[in-house]
């Protein structure tokens, strides 16, 4: 007689069933989240007019208001804070978290490597440039102009306050809060490697087009690792805050120089910050290196099998959908 039976066996498959269960759930309320996020950002300008409208009693008045640069860059400050904190709050209510129990708010809890990281990830930074300018390159051959003129730069001393904090500090700040704050918080559960995937994944796809998904993925994936290794957001929102800070800049110093100029200035940057990024690794090694690995904290199922799980869902799908008609109707030529 079997003294011995297998419950653990049962046990186990029921626990691998129940994960991929919670793993399936969350690609579908991040899905929704996700579309929430969209909404505001594509939509703002529906209800704002109107407000204007009713306020001023003047129709012109909301064009002429939606047609300033500076107005433009308050606006965009306000809905990206609304666009990027609600929803992922909600994101938290429906997946039964607390703040306090997912995101990484407190000081670094390994300080020592917390500078080469952010240096590190300015080389990355540097490296998804050129991924990003090659990737350009290769869609216009198919039909695809990426080079899209953005809204005017404020060239008045407030306005360019205003830019820089649109730009820099607020994006830094709430979308590192939603994708490895929130987002990437409630999926560690689920193993931290592969939560800081999804993370990258849906940072790349909240960005829109096809060409700054791949930039934006990679910097993902490695602000995710920056923040579990270091124990803190604070790391990827320095990182972030850095490279769009340059980038803004730089449209104003590019607007006095030639094309020339511009690439050539451009690609000495670069080319900067991946020295950087050499510098990083090596204060990293002498710090007492890392190992670049990340705590699977289940084996209950492969990665590849709760990636499967989470990106094919129903909503994730929409969400897929949604991006690749916003990269035609905005970029096709």
């Amino acid at each position: 007689m079997n003294l011995y039976p297998y419950p653990y066996v049962d046990t186990v498959e029921a626990a691998r069933k129940e994960e991929i269960k919670g793993i399936k759930r969350a690609g579908n309320l991040t899905g929704v989240t996700f579309f929430i996020l969209t909404s505001v950002m594509v939509l703002w300008s529906i209800p704002v007019t109107i407000i204007i409208m009713l306020l001023s009693k003047k129709p012109t008045l909301a064009l002429d208001y939606l047609s300033d640069a500076t107005i433009i860059q308050v606006i965009q400050i306000v809905v990206s804070s609304v666009a990027f904190i609600f929803p992922f709050l909600l994101l938290l209510k429906m997946m039964k978290a607390r703040l306090s129990d997912v995101g990484s708010f407190n000081k670094a809890t390994n300080k020592k490597i917390m500078l080469p990281l952010i240096l590190i990830g300015l080389g990355v930074c540097g490296f998804s440039n050129f991924v990003t300018s090659a990737a350009g390159i290769v869609l216009q051959q198919f039909g695809f102009d990426y080079n899209v003129q953005g809204l005017a730069t404020p060239t008045e001393p407030f306005g360019i306050v205003l830019s820089f904090v649109a730009t820099a500090i607020t994006p830094a700040l709430v979308e590192e809060f939603a994708m490895r704050g929130v987002l990437m918080g409630v999926l560690r559960k689920y193993g931290e490697g592969f939560a800081v995937i999804v993370s990258a994944l849906v940072f790349g796809l909240m960005h829109g087009n096809l060409v700054q998904i791949p930039f934006a993925f990679i910097l993902g994936l490695f602000f995710g690792y920056a923040v579990i290794k270091t124990g803190t957001i604070w790391t990827a929102v320095i990182i972030h805050f850095i490279n769009n800070f340059i980038s803004i800049s730089f449209d104003y110093i590019f607007s006095d120089l030639t094309d020339t100029e511009a690439w050539f200035l451009n690609f000495f940057y670069l080319l900067v910050l991946v020295g950087i990024g050499f510098i990083g690794f090596w204060l990293l090694q002498k710090a007492g290196g890392d190992d670049f690995k990340l705590d699977n904290k289940t084996e209950l199922n492969k990665t590849s099998k709760k990636l499967k799980s989470f990106l094919l869902t129903p909503c994730m799908i929409i969400v897929y959908v949604i991006v690749l008609i916003e990269s035609f109707l905005v970029y096709a030529v």
